[in-house]
Order: C-alpha cells, then structure tokens, then sequence
C-alpha cells in the first residue's frame, strides 16, 4: 500500500458533480463488475444480507442480484453522495435499505449484516483502516473488498495504489484474510473471514 496524492479529492461536492444522472447511467452499464465478482460470489450465500458500501451507481448490486442470484430484500446500499443512493434505489425496487452515510460513520448496529461489500472504495479514502475497522464491526461473516491493483491506477481520486502485499497488510486484523489477483490482473479482491 502506497500513498500516491496528499490532497483529498474525495467529497461529496466533487462525487455529486461526478455522479450526473448521465455518469450513473454509463457506470451503471459497465461489464467489468461482472468479472470482478465472479471471484467474490463464492464467499456469498444466496440468503445472506449484503451490505454494498459506497455503491455509487449499483453495479455491485446489479451484479448480486442479476448474476448472483441475491433477492433485492436481503440487501442494503449505502452512499455519502445522495445521487448515488437515489439511482440505485430506483434502479431495484425492494431493497432492504437505502441510505446516505458516510463511510468512517455507518450508523447501525454490530454485526448487522452477514457480509459487508466495499468495492473500488478503499483506494478514494484518506484512511482507509480506519473505515475497514467500521466495516469489520458492522459484518457478522466477512468482508470483501476491491481494489485497483497498483498498475490499474488511472484517476486522480485515487489516494492510494495496493500490490497484493499491501492490501493483505491493510486488511489484517487479526482475522483470516485472503488476497486475490483477478485474471485480468487490473484488481485485487480481499475477504476478511470474521466467523460463520
């Protein structure tokens, strides 16, 4: 794990004019996601409830529930952009939960769901373990993370660059971790397994 830029580019104002009704849209349609979770659908049980953190345009749900077989009343999305949480909440109607929240500051309580999600989210943050440590607390089975991996990085939100020795540094806390390269070599997918 490697800091790359010192100033945060990454609040609400910036993601807000990011996230046009346009931008969700073409993120939304996007095709890589579908790869991407291929690698991490075999850690999620078809009944489990999902929290999918920073979510900005769904994808990370779309491909829960139209690949994964997941039911849109066993997940919960959340996003600090209000944008990002009204696009996917009309995108699938009958989600769990849909709210605003700011990542170092979910408000729900302890293991509130079985497997928490952050995806392409880590790299954008000021602190990421201290998010992780939130994360953690909120998921009673794991959680799965994604990152660019480090010669993927091609945006200037981009804090932080991970090789697969950083990111396992980032995610030990003490529990089993596991890191993996996707085929395509362009991410890197962490589980944190905190118990069944």
């Amino acid at each position: 794990m490697k800091r790359i830029k010192e100033i945060d580019m990454n609040t609400v104002e910036n993601w807000d004019k990011y996230y046009t009704q346009e931008q969700l849209q073409a993120h939304f349609e996007r095709q890589d996601t579908f790869d991407l979770l291929s690698y991490m659908m075999g850690y999620i049980g078809k009944h489990d409830t999902i929290l999918d953190v920073a979510t900005g345009s769904g994808r990370i749900t779309r491909v829960l529930i139209e690949s994964g077989g997941l039911s849109p009343d066993n997940i919960s999305v959340t996003d600090f952009c209000e944008n990002s949480v009204k696009f996917v909440k009309d995108k699938f109607r009958g989600l769990k939960e849909a709210f605003v929240s700011n990542i170092y500051n979910i408000e729900k309580d302890v293991a509130s769901y079985d497997i928490v999600i952050a995806c392409e989210i880590l790299e954008h943050l000021t602190e990421p373990k201290i998010a992780l440590e939130g994360l953690i607390k909120l998921a009673k089975k794991r959680v799965i993370v994604s990152v660019p991996n480090k010669n993927s990085i091609d945006t200037e939100y981009h804090i932080w660059s991970f090789d697969e020795n950083g990111l396992h540094s980032l995610l030990s806390f003490g529990y089993r971790v596991k890191v993996i390269e996707t085929l395509d070599k362009k991410h890197l997918v962490g589980i944190i397994d905190i118990g069944d």
